[in-house]
This record gives structure tokens, sequence and C-alpha cells, in this order.
């Protein structure tokens, strides 16, 4: 439990009776020892209190599936969670085990990419694809239809080479493919 890297409790009548080194890190707590008697729920975001008080109703048996919440660090910076708690049985009583895990990056970065995303979806008049490590075309924008007239669905999986027009030399095409390369033999060194 110690070595997981998602933060793990248990708690009983509301209150955490044991937590890992991983979860007071997430909680921004020094020691692991001053989350015990604190109950999880002080660390819900206002606006997600309601919901995590009525996920908190476990009943007996029963799991709850992960759900994303935000939670409040002790020194009040917010962060983005992915929690998931089950009943068990701990020292012969009722319980609850939870599991915590961080995700405000994960967060961020799909927030960054939705956002690149939709911008090189309004470049109209200028070609984007992007190729997998072998060179196939994994995603092209609507500038590309609009240039080369493939649909995404027509070029999606395909080589570079489907795309060689007159608009580019032969050259341009032997530069790009022996970059290919290097870059594919530099990755395995």
């Amino acid at each position: 439990i110690e070595q997981s890297p998602i933060g793990i409790f248990i708690r009983q009548k509301g209150k955490i009776i044991f937590a890992n080194k991983v979860l007071a890190k997430t909680l921004g707590v020094k020691n692991v020892n001053d989350l015990l008697d604190e109950k999880i729920i002080d660390f819900v975001h206002p606006a997600f209190k309601k919901m995590t008080e009525m996920r908190m109703l476990v009943k007996n048996g029963s799991d709850v599936n992960s759900l994303e919440e935000k939670f409040i660090r002790k020194d009040g910076k917010a962060i983005d969670v992915l929690m998931l708690e089950q009943s068990i049985e701990y020292e012969g009583e009722q319980a609850v085990q939870g599991y915590v895990y961080d995700i405000t990056e994960d967060k961020k970065l799909r927030e960054e990419n939705r956002v690149l995303k939709l911008g090189i979806e309004c470049l109209a008049e200028t070609a984007v694809i992007v190729l997998d490590d072998e060179g196939k075309i994994t995603y092209s924008n609507a500038g590309f239809t609009n240039i080369y007239g493939y649909s995404q669905k027509e070029i999606i999986g395909k080589g570079i080479s489907i795309v060689k027009s007159f608009k580019m030399s032969k050259d341009y095409y032997e530069i790009f493919e022996k970059n290919r390369s290097e870059e594919r033999r530099v990755g395995k060194e």
C-alpha cells in the first residue's frame, strides 16, 4: 500500500483511520498521522460537497464507480482527483476503503489538447497532419481536406506518400523520409 502511486485511505464513521503517504502528499499534509481522525469530506471542494456526500452513502458490499471530483489541499490549492470507494470490513467493523488519484495535470493537458485541436480545425487554408512513428497519418484537419480533397476517413492510416503533389519537390519527400528514419534510429538507441 505504501508503494502505491495512488492515495489510499480507510474511513469509519466518516473519519480517516488509515492513510498512505501518497494520500498525505496529494492532500498537502506533511505527516500521515495528521490525516487520522480527519474527514475526507473536509477536503472536498464546496462545489462538489453535495455530490460527494451522496456518494459517501455507500451501502454494505457495494462499490462506487470512479468519479472526478475537486479537492482543496491543506495549502488551499484546488486539485482535480479521480475518486473510488468500496465497502470493506476492517477489524470486524464496516468501513470504506478509498482511492484518490491526482489528475490535475492530466486534465490540464487534455484541455490544452482540446484547445489546440480546435485551433488546428479552424485553419481552413493550412493542411495539418499528424504521423505516428511509422509515418502513418493519425490525424488531419479540415484544411487538409480542403487542399488535398481527402477526407479524414480516407487518409487515416495511410502513409505520407498519398499526399505527394506537384506543389512539393521530390527533394522534400526525400528529406522528410531521411529525417523520419533518423528520428526512429535515434529513438531506439
